[in-house]
């Protein structure tokens, strides 16, 4: 049979349910607590054990991150050194591509090494030509940051500097007037942007046409040649790595060479009468005339053997001091008798 309450009894009973709902109380209020202080430290770098769940977006109305909220650094997606054949005389670009993932604006940041060793850095994706050579390898790293944090660096695939040939700017030939039998110098004018020094070969031509192969020597003798014959030169350059030219500035024609008088003439005259054989060589094998340039009147030349006559009137007395004029085909010598 059910015993029934006194009042007393459900007093106290009363009273210990009011007790559970204050223990409850109690309870609830701590775990709020705790709440709030993860969410208030949360992402400071304090290592806290507790966490509790954001609120929906429902409740809120609308998503917000800032300082309190966990951030994404940039993201560098690709990154390449342009041009990637490059020279000493080159400028180079970084061309990079990156994001952020909350939309975030970011600051580019950019390393260039030069064979492993830094010699850049900052803002600029540029490296100006001066400061690399032939035969360095150019890397760089790139770094994307927010305000909050900074991407990993993106390293670059290296760029080998190539080489730049050698170019020729001019090639002179000396001496200007040249004879058969003269020696032809050639003498180029050449730079290297790399700083290598630079081979020169000579292809010697007459009229021309080539004479023999490429050499070393930049003298070619006219021995053998004819007159009027025109000698030139081809030249290239190499550095060793790569090859310019040919080129070719200009060309010496052989010249006439002038005939010169072997003889000599008499001292006097022999019984008033004045016989002389002149005679001359001319080093182009020419054919020879002669002629009296000045001369007294009654003497006489053969312009094809060059034998002089006079004799000298009677009577008179003359100081004689014909000149001698002997001309080849395209230049002459004179001699005073």
């Amino acid at each position: 049979m059910r015993q029934k309450r006194t009042p007393i009894k459900r007093m106290a009973a009363a009273r210990q349910t009011g007790k559970l709902w204050v223990i409850a109380a109690v309870i609830l209020l701590a775990a709020g607590a705790a709440a709030y202080y993860v969410l208030r430290y949360q992402g400071t770098g304090l290592s806290v054990p507790v966490s509790a769940p954001a609120a929906p977006a429902a409740a809120t109305g609308q998503q917000t991150r800032g300082a309190e909220a966990r951030n994404n650094p940039p993201v560098v997606l690709s990154a390449s050194i342009t041009p990637a054949t490059a020279t000493a005389n080159d400028r180079l670009r970084i061309l990079y591509v990156g994001s952020d993932p909350e939309g975030d604006p970011i600051d580019w940041r950019f390393r260039w090494l030069i064979n492993g060793t830094a010699i850049q850095e900052g803002p600029s994706s540029m490296l100006e030509p001066g400061t690399f050579k032939r035969g360095d390898t150019v890397s760089a790293e790139v770094i994307g940051s927010d305000q909050y944090s900074s991407s990993a660096p993106f390293m670059t695939k290296a760029v080998t500097i190539g080489n730049m040939p050698a170019s020729i700017s001019d090639v002179t030939l000396s001496p200007e007037q040249a004879f058969i039998g003269t020696t032809i110098i050639a003498k180029p004018a050449g730079s290297d942007p790399d700083g290598d020094d630079i081979l020169y070969l000579y292809q010697w031509r007459v009229n021309g046409n080539a004479v023999g192969g490429p050499v070393r020597d930049n003298t070619f003798s006219t021995d053998g040649l004819k007159k009027r014959d025109v000698v030139s030169v081809v030249v290239t350059g190499t550095d060793g790595f790569a090859t310019s030219g040919p080129v070719v500035f200009g060309s010496v024609m052989l010249g006439n060479r002038p005939p010169k008088i072997t003889s000599l003439p008499p001292s006097g005259l022999q019984n008033g009468f004045l016989e002389y054989q002149a005679t001359a060589l001319d080093a182009d094998g020419d054919q020879l005339h002669f002629s009296l340039t000045r001369f007294p009147e009654g003497m006489t030349i053969d312009k094809n053997t060059g034998l002089v006559r006079w004799e000298l009137p009677k009577g008179a007395m003359f100081l004689v001091s014909p000149l001698l004029s002997m001309t080849g085909t395209a230049a002459g010598t004179r001699r005073s008798l």
